[in-house]
């Protein structure tokens, strides 16, 4: 989608979707959706999706911030009233350095975590609301591999390329650009002979210079290998075994980041 064929871009629903559009162009937006309900539908899969993170994140917040209110520090009763102002100012300055180890604390052994466990729900978000295309599974197809992959790598400021997974029987249909709360993401769509669909989901990570094991998460029939590495995390999803899908993330992760 851009500009030059359709009056609203894909940016524009991004913007729209982030609620940082100006008004002239989200009445054209809303507009565009009125007559596309498809497009309505998609994009309101992924305004789920942020609120689901989002709801996630503040509850996670909140439950650290009940943990650092329930210390309670005892003093002994004080009789020299400059023993208060000598207090009052240690425990100001104690309270201070708390507050920043539990925000340190928190924000490096919880953001990892948070990455990875949000990756597999946008992940999955995008495996359901593009898979079942027929005619816009992507954005831009895989006869414009260079382009799609020159535009990508612009848009997530890394390169960016679809490993070939031939081997497995998979051909690359193409890929598009999704939205990441505020940053970019990418999702590539595979298909095999017999019109089963694999994606690979690609993000900015929440953490950079972290880094993760694979992983598996399964969600109904839907099988999840993913992981961190660096400044991206990865996500392979597709309806097949436990076993055949990770030989399958291995050869993503081989090609993307080798050993």
């Amino acid at each position: 989608m851009s500009n030059t064929s359709k009056p609203v871009a894909e940016s524009d629903l991004h913007a729209y979707l982030d609620r940082q559009i100006s008004p002239q162009r989200q009445r054209l937006v809303e507009e565009y959706l009125q007559n596309n309900p498809r497009e309505a539908q998609r994009l309101d899969q992924l305004r789920s999706l942020n609120n689901l993170l989002k709801q996630q994140h503040q509850e996670h917040l909140q439950k650290h911030k009940h943990e650092a209110s329930a210390i309670i520090i005892e003093r002994p009763p004080l009789r020299n009233p400059k023993s208060y102002l000598l207090v009052a100012s240690v425990m100001f300055l104690f309270c201070g350095s708390l507050s920043g180890w539990f925000a340190h604390e928190f924000f490096i052994s919880s953001s990892s975590q948070f990455a990875q466990y949000s990756i597999t729900k946008q992940a999955a978000v995008a495996h359901a609301a593009f898979v079942p295309e027929v005619r816009h599974p992507v954005e831009v197809h895989a006869n414009k591999e260079a382009h799609l992959f020159k535009w990508l790598s612009k848009r997530l400021h890394t390169d960016v390329t679809a490993p070939n997974l031939a081997e497995f029987g998979y051909a690359l249909i193409g890929g598009r650009l999704l939205p990441n709360n505020q940053l970019p993401a990418a999702q590539f769509m595979y298909e095999n002979k017999n019109g089963q669909r694999l994606t690979l989901y690609i993000r900015n990570n929440v953490q950079e210079n972290a880094q993760t094991a694979f992983r598996f998460e399964k969600q109904d029939s839907l099988s999840m290998f993913y992981w961190i590495n660096g400044a991206l995390g990865y996500a392979v999803s597709a309806e097949l075994p436990k076993q055949q899908l990770l030989n399958i993330a291995h050869v993503v992760y081989q090609q993307i980041d080798g050993e």
